[in-house]
């Protein structure tokens, strides 16, 4: 069948000529094909970011590579393992770039190479905001690039900072700070005097106490007005305040951060009234010595710790450069250390020169700044006072060579960080303390010698403590003794009532219903189900029918936990104990621990370097509570969830329901409530709360009760208790001596007024309303169990 052919007439067409015909025909075309992109970019989906990578840019310092060799930037593609394998190290957003040498060589450069990393338009904020960081891969570990600057140009903002090696590179998001300057933490009044906190790069310096709203330096000078100068050193800098640098810079013809920071401050404190002292520390103490001697900015007396008035090698990029290429085995060979001492001066020092950044130019020995500052003459009006660490943080081994490059890190020569010349260098008073940089400032003799000298010109000495001695009762149970009572200090400051005290004598208390042999141990503690005996390297697990070992090997810690038991071990296995059987919980990553307790969901974890601090998360180190001090304790409290913080110097309950500190009190405050002299000590041995009462025994045998609310206290045992334990049976708080035991109704707030004898005691638990006590006789351990008569 043939199928005619359909003929379409358009009458309008048909009165126009072929030539206008073919004109018509091709815009038509046109037009179709102009409609159809124009759909199809419609519809096809966006392209990805990938495909509009900005470029990165790098400028590299002249003579920071060897002759003819040069930096060179690219980007990665999302489509190559390490793309992938650098987004789970480090979270990066926006694009992420491969910075490499052209020679393909793999060494540190002699002097900074300065990278502009392109900001995401999605995580720029604007020009008083700066929430990006920029973090270097190398090897596959994550290393922070600190005090990146946000500039601009072309229309583009881009992240400028410092590094000295080869690596992959990308932005990370991290907390917006913009606001810098002078912070008043505390106002006493118009006419007290000023104490400005001029920290470096030690940030404990600031003193402040999270979770706490509290801060160290207005506590320990209750007559101050207190400001702490903030500036943006390791933090990155907002566009407008980069801007801010760059333009006085120009104006000046200076390239000094330190000077600009110092004109800030200069700037700053002509608006504060009234006599001014400052506290410095590290680079700190160069932007006072800045600030005094070029800024004229008035000041009676200037306390410098630790600063580096001669500079310090490790902010000399070409001399640890030098060594660093030199390779391991060389330098090893040279200093006459082993290479894993190397190792680790090499990353300390490169730790320190990344942290301090753009400023490091200032801080290295013969800078232009350094040589300025000790060639100005001091104003006669100012008192420069330094004080300096002689105790580095980690002891190394060390030797002639190395004593020569890196005095810092030699005992009595240096702190870890700065050398004892160096920080002695300049002065009208110099100190020098057994202490390391980051925790100099925290010790009690530092802080009594700080106080004196803002009050006084003369001289002090170094507090000396001494330990009051007091030797429990030893007769027998069968004969009976009444304990010499020394008078209370103070018995009128708990707010909801005191305890009502009454002279303890021998007597009983318990009745024993129980004994047994046991292994030599030094820890019991009791669940349901039975008790763990815990030595240094095996654990035991008591039941009815006796006793067996569950484990062997090193033990670092042990706590039970809702009829649990569990163990971390010196590899960092966590152990779940339920009577005999176990299961590994989980590793630790490795640290220093303080002390660690485990729950069944979380793990609370106590690291105390010059501060003590309490984390829960163990890999990203998210902390919990800091509070100043060594020798730290952590006690925890499962049954109202809190934990109890002892340092040398604070003791500090932590909320875990509410998440914050409510309880927060020096120990020396504590001494003066309760009367002690200055002469004295008071060293926390064990803690127990109870309502809003927070029991402290103290290893001098003085046990006290601190009212949390009203921050009040009243000593209610005075050489006439142990110092062992405290433990809670019931009502009844039982403080365990080595031989005595001692009892206080805590309902009721009253002392129970007999003690009870019992020799050789190690440690003490309760079982099923038993008191268990593990007990050494002449050698033989024992545990004895006895219940309220």
């Amino acid at each position: 069948m043939k199928i005619p052919k359909l003929k379409i007439k358009i009458p309008f067409l048909s009165k126009i000529n072929l030539k206008n015909k073919f004109v018509l025909i091709s815009m038509a075309g046109i037009a179709l094909i102009v409609v159809g992109i124009v759909v199809y970019f419609s519809i096809k989906p966006k392209a990805s970011k990938q495909a509009a990578i900005l470029p990165a840019e790098v400028q590299v310092t002249s003579g920071a590579l060897q002759r003819g060799d040069e930096a060179v930037i690219t980007p990665l593609t999302t489509a190559t393992s390490d793309y992938v394998s650098a987004q789970v190290a480090a979270s990066f957003v926006g694009n992420i770039y491969r910075l490499s040498w052209k020679s393909g060589l793999d060494t540190m450069a002699r002097l900074p190479v300065h990278v502009w990393l392109p900001i995401p338009r999605d995580y720029y904020f604007g020009e008083n905001t700066a929430n990006v960081q920029a973090v270097e891969l190398i090897d596959g570990m994550p290393y922070t690039l600190y005090g990146g600057q946000v500039r601009t140009r072309n229309g583009t903002n881009y992240l400028e900072c410092i590094t000295y090696f080869p690596g992959i590179l990308g932005l990370v998001l991290t907390n917006a700070k913009s606001e810098y300057g002078i912070k008043l933490i505390r106002k006493v009044s118009d006419s007290s005097p000023n104490l400005i906190i001029i920290p470096g790069s030690n940030t404990n310096f600031i003193g402040n106490i999270p979770g706490t709203g509290q801060n160290i330096w207005a506590q320990d000078f209750p007559n101050y007005n207190i400001y702490i100068f903030t500036y943006p050193l390791v933090n990155s800098r907002s566009l407008s305040t980069t801007e801010k640098i760059m333009n006085y810079f120009m104006k000046t013809g200076s390239t000094s951060y330190v000077k600009y920071t110092t004109q800030t401050l200069a700037d700053l404190l002509n608006t504060v009234k009234g006599d001014n002292y400052i506290i410095a520390q590290g680079i700190g103490g160069l932007i006072a010595r800045q600030a005094i001697q070029n800024q004229n900015v008035q000041a009676k007396k200037v306390i410098l710790f630790d600063t580096p008035n001669n500079g310090t090698t490790f902010a000399s990029s070409y001399m640890l450069s030098n060594l660093y290429n030199a390779g391991v085995v060389f330098t090893s060979r040279e200093f006459s250390l082993p290479q894993k001492t190397v190792n680790y001066i090499m990353n300390m020092s490169v730790s320190y020169l990344r942290l301090l950044n753009f400023f490091a130019q200032d801080v290295e020995p013969n800078s232009p700044l350094i040589r300025e500052l000790n060639s100005k003459k001091v104003p006669s009006d100012v008192t420069f006072i330094s004080i300096a660490g002689t105790k580095p943080n980690v002891m190394l081994q060390t030797s002639k060579e190395m004593e020569e490059v890196f005095p810092q890190l030699v005992p009595k020569k240096g702190d870890g960080v700065v050398s004892l010349k160096s920080a002695l260098s300049f002065g009208n008073k110099k100190y020098e303390f057994p202490y390391s940089f980051s925790d100099i400032f925290a010790h009690t003799d530092v802080q009594n010698l700080v106080k004196s000298l803002l009050n006084s010109d003369n001289s002090v000495s170094k507090e000396k403590f001494s330990n009051d001695k007091f030797k429990e009762t030893k007769t027998s149970t069968s004969s009976t003794k009444t304990v010499q009572i020394v008078k209370p200090r103070t018995t009128i400051y708990l707010s909801k009532g005191d305890y009502f005290l009454r002279k303890p004598s021998k007597g009983e208390f318990l009745v024993k219903n129980y004994y047994t042999s046991v292994p030599k141990v030094s820890k019991i503690m009791g669940t349901e189900n039975g008790v763990y005996m815990v030595s240094s390297d095996k654990i035991y697990f008591m039941s009815i029918g006796g006793y067996q070992p569950i484990y062997k090997g090193k033990v670092s810690f042990t706590n039970v936990y809702k009829g649990k038991m569990y163990l971390v071990t010196s590899a960092g296995q966590v152990l779940q104990f339920n009577g005999k059987s176990s299961t590994l919980k989980t590793t630790l990553p490795s640290e220093d621990y303080q002390s660690i307790f485990v729950t069944d969901k979380d793990i609370y974890a106590l690291i105390n370097t010059a501060t003590a601090t309490v984390f829960k998360d163990l890999t990203s180190h998210s902390n919990l509570l800091t509070i100043p001090g060594k020798n730290a304790t952590l006690r925890y409290f499962p049954s109202s969830n809190e934990f109890v913080i002892v340092t040398d110097k604070y003791v500090s309950l932590y909320n875990n329901t509410a998440h914050v500190g409510t309880f927060f009190e020096k120990i020396s405050s504590i001494m003066k409530k309760i009367g002690f002299k200055s002469n004295q000590s008071l060293k926390i041995d064990s803690v127990y709360v109870k309502g809003d009462l927070l029991y402290l025994l103290s290893s001098n045998y003085v046990l006290i009760a601190v009212d949390m609310q009203s921050h009040k206290a009243q000593i209610i045992g005075d050489q006439d208790v142990g110092n062992l334990k405290l433990i809670s049976f019931g009502d009844v708080l039982i403080v365990v001596g080595e031989r005595t035991l001692n009892f206080y109704d805590m309902k009721n707030r009253v002392r129970i007024p007999i003690y009870q004898l019992n020799s050789g005691m190690i440690d003490a638990t309760i079982w099923n309303n038993t008191i268990l006590l593990l007990c050494d006789k002449e050698g033989k351990y024992e545990i004895e169990g006895y219940v309220q008569k």
